[in-house]
């Protein structure tokens, strides 16, 4: 019985996460590969972080977020929101090159 209602509060909180979440998942999904950096900045706005390959520290990820670890090569935009993060690299061209979002 404790087990099943572990099992119910966890997915009730599960469910809560996904709606406090989905504005933000459903505005970050609208990001590709081979977007510009310009259409990023018109549907997100401007990033809470921003990085240059030359300007970066180290480790510029946000701490306590899952990430993907890679280099910049040439800028990064850097999105927080609902808890989650948004890493988008942007080429030297001006394009999208790469995106990952992830959780606390």
């Amino acid at each position: 019985v404790v087990v099943l209602g572990v099992v119910a509060m966890a997915c009730f909180f599960g469910e809560m996460l996904r709606e406090f979440r989905s504005d933000t998942v459903t505005l970050w999904s609208q990001v590709h590969v081979g977007d510009t950096e310009v259409s990023v900045r018109a549907a997100l706005g401007s990033p809470n972080r921003e990085y240059s390959r030359d300007s970066a520290p180290m480790n510029y990820y946000v701490s306590g977020y899952r990430r993907r670890e890679r280099p910049i090569n040439n800028r990064v935009l850097i999105y927080m929101g609902a808890d989650m993060v948004l890493y988008v690299w942007i080429d030297p061209n001006g394009r999208v090159e790469d995106v990952f979002s992830g959780v606390s």
